[in-house]
């Protein structure tokens, strides 16, 4: 089965730019890579939600570094 991958664009402050997330809809559930800042986790739990995500269905998630624009939301998505 091919597998879905989409990007999820979050912003960073002081208008630095933005911060790439991806949800992988894999065989045994989504996958998450990296889940930006604290303060965008509304943001990114709509985007995964329009994605076909709910809560208890991200499994794993991966985080590619100890950024803070990279682990944020991490322990409020588990």
């Amino acid at each position: 089965m091919q597998h879905a991958i989409n990007t999820i664009m979050l912003s960073l402050p002081l208008g630095m730019g933005k911060v790439n997330c991806y949800l992988i809809d894999s065989d045994d559930g989504y996958i998450l890579i990296d889940t930006g800042r604290s303060n965008r986790r509304k943001e990114l739990e709509i985007a995964i939600g329009r994605l076909g995500c709910r809560p208890g269905l991200l499994t794993p998630l991966i985080l590619t570094h100890g950024d803070f624009d990279h682990i944020g939301n991490a322990a409020r998505l588990l």
